[in-house]
């Protein structure tokens, strides 16, 4: 089938039959253009061709149907451009090799450029300044510049390692030159306690504070949909914050089967909860079993929330079975693409095959086997969009369960039911001759 796309991709966009359900093959209706990579940040995607081009298409949704529908085209710099792109809420990054060029996502128009050959991380507009980290004077920093007079306006010294700032309403969450989460304001670039202890604060200092509820630096901090969140891969632990509240948790959980320590596991986020999966099993924790879970918590040490276990601690399942089609072979390497059908399937993907599990016995049933590994993808409804590795081309499919021909037959009313039907109708048959 490989070999057949490849064929038909010069043809633009394609459209091919998997089990029933159509694999869309997204191009360009000029053929001379030749895509080099695409790039997608929460359901955002922007193009890069081969003649040093950048395609912008906005949020993807369900009714996109080719790659010729961008919201606007951006001319790279020829020999410069080194491959990131990142994302802002107005803004998108195109870094090259001695500055990063700032582009609106309204029209495509260049903004600025930023003078920093070493930026490491996404920058940050807050409508004033722009932050982000990188090395300056030969130290890594996180920076704040001021892009109308060029020049910066300060600098912290952050760990070598760290990219991943996050930028909440009232402070930058990011990590001193020891590697330990801090939080810093953003005017002054100075250490900050969070706004409940604004006015007094019992513990002597931020590092105590931090340890009092319960954090512990391995922690992998992000930002979603109004939360701070944290996940431990060591310790097995979910951590939930009101943003300007870090690094006092609303909610501690442990989540018990993944506490053993170097047990990997896979985390994602999505908006009904949290996904926890390992090579042998998943759990999933709902966002309102976490409201539940916050709404009983016991005040531990000095009145911070104590570690609280999910109340779904059974609902850890173990899948032994895979589907009938495709090479699905390792649970644990998976993507977890997303719920579907009100969480009535829990959809994952490896190498290819698509995989549905329930979340309430963890059985498992047959989705498509789309054929190429997902590289990147993003999900609207039941329509994913997605890359696979070698393949110049953006794909969609619509994701619906594939019933195999044994759950077919036991759809089927019993034989008896058909001859009590057929019985019926040949009496009613016999009481009304035709003429």
């Amino acid at each position: 089938m490989k070999k057949s796309i490849l064929l038909m991709l010069f043809m633009g966009s394609t459209l091919f039959t998997i089990y029933g359900q159509s694999l869309e093959i997204l191009m360009f209706s000029d053929t001379t253009i030749k895509l080099k990579e695409l790039v997608n940040q929460h359901g955002e995607w922007v193009v890069l061709t081969e003649n040093n081009k950048a395609l912008y298409y906005g949020h993807s949704n369900k009714s996109i149907g080719g790659l010729d529908a961008y919201v606007w085209k951006y001319t790279l710099s020829s020999g410069s451009f080194s491959g990131q792109v990142w994302f802002d809420n107005e803004f998108v990054y195109f870094k090259n090799a001695q500055n990063v060029e700032r582009v609106s996502k309204q029209d495509g128009k260049l903004i600025d450029v930023i003078p920093f050959e070493n930026i490491t991380s996404a920058p940050f507009f807050d409508g004033t300044y722009l932050h982000f980290t990188g090395k300056h004077k030969g130290k890594y920093q996180q920076i704040c510049y001021n892009p109308k007079r060029k020049k910066i306006v300060w600098n912290f010294p952050i760990h070598g390692s760290f990219n991943t700032p996050v930028y909440t309403e009232g402070s930058i969450i990011t990590r001193d030159t020891t590697n330990f989460p801090i939080t810093i304001s953003y005017d002054k670039g100075k250490v900050v306690f969070p706004a409940m202890y604004e006015e007094t604060c019992p513990f002597p200092s931020w590092v105590d504070m931090f340890n009092s509820h319960g954090n512990d630096p391995s922690d992998s901090i992000f930002f979603y949909n109004g939360y701070i969140y944290a996940v431990n891969h060591y310790m097995g632990f979910l951590r939930k914050y009101q943003p300007n509240n870090y690094p006092a948790a609303l909610l501690s959980v442990d989540m018990n089967k993944f506490t053993q320590r170097n047990a990997d596991f896979t985390y994602t986020k999505i908006p009904d909860g949290n996904m926890f999966h390992t090579h042998q099993g998943f759990q999933f924790v709902s966002e309102n079993e976490l409201d539940s879970l916050q709404k009983t918590l016991r005040p531990g040490p000095m009145g911070t929330p104590m570690p609280s276990i999910p109340y779904s601690k059974p609902q850890y399942y173990k899948v032994k079975s895979t589907t009938q089609l495709g090479a699905f072979k390792d649970f644990g390497r998976a993507k977890f693409i997303g719920s579907f059908e009100d969480n009535r399937y829990f959809v994952f993907e490896d190498m290819g095959q698509l995989l549905g599990v329930s979340p309430q016995n963890g059985r498992t049933y047959n989705f498509p086997n789309i054929k190429y590994p997902i590289k990147t993808y993003s999900l609207h409804d039941n329509v994913l969009f997605f890359t696979s590795e070698g393949i110049p081309a953006l794909m969609k499919i619509t994701i619906e369960r594939v019933m195999t021909e044994e759950e077919l037959k036991l759809l089927e009313p019993p034989k008896e039911y058909l001859e009590m039907l057929q019985k019926l109708q040949d009496e009613e048959n016999a009481k009304n001759p035709q003429n």
